[in-house]
């Protein structure tokens, strides 16, 4: 529609702005279809996206391969702590065979027991980094430390019971807490 107040110059902005404002809502539109990413949204200030975190369902899981610590031997992006609270989940059954894993198991916790020697050796890192991660995971509340004689213990969850069935909830997931 012309508008009748605006010089020709005017007008040809205008139906270039008019043609070019179609033309992104196509490809828009053609985005969509495809399912590509609206980069519109994302150029967004972080304050104006309308985004919540994602709930991940705890019923889709995939089990980690032991693999993953000899890459953390190798790799520098996984040496964290992440990667030592990974190491005593694969170990927790270790602690059955020092004698200790079936007292606490009866107790009602889930524990891992590991020398912070061993440990360091594993993963490829110092002593000093081992503590520091072990001091990071028991700040933040994903495992209680505890010693039991010589032996460090490694409180990573708690034994429940649900019709007369034991289930593991550990302090990771956040369904209880330390």
């Amino acid at each position: 529609m012309a508008n009748t107040y605006c010089s020709v110059e005017e007008q040809a902005l205008l139906d270039v702005r008019r043609m070019y404002d179609e033309s992104v809502k196509k490809e828009e539109e053609y985005n969509k279809k495809l399912g590509k990413v609206d980069w519109n949204i994302l150029k967004k200030k972080k304050e104006e996206r309308d985004t919540e975190p994602f709930e991940f369902n705890l019923r889709n899981y995939t089990v980690v391969s032991a693999g993953v610590f000899n890459m953390v031997r190798e790799s520098d992006s996984l040496k964290n702590p992440s990667s030592l609270l990974w190491y005593l989940l694969q170990w927790k059954g270790y602690a059955d065979k020092k004698g200790i894993g079936g007292r606490y198991y009866e107790k009602g916790f889930v524990v891992a027991s590991q020398s912070i020697e061993q440990m360091a050796l594993d993963l490829n890192v110092s002593e000093r980094t081992v503590k520091r991660w072990i001091s990071a995971l028991e700040k933040d509340g994903l495992i209680k430390v505890s010693k039991h004689g010589i032996y460090n213990i490694y409180v990573l969850g708690i034994v429940g019971e649900n019709k007369g069935k034991k289930i593991e909830h550990y302090f990771y997931t956040g369904e209880v807490k330390v």
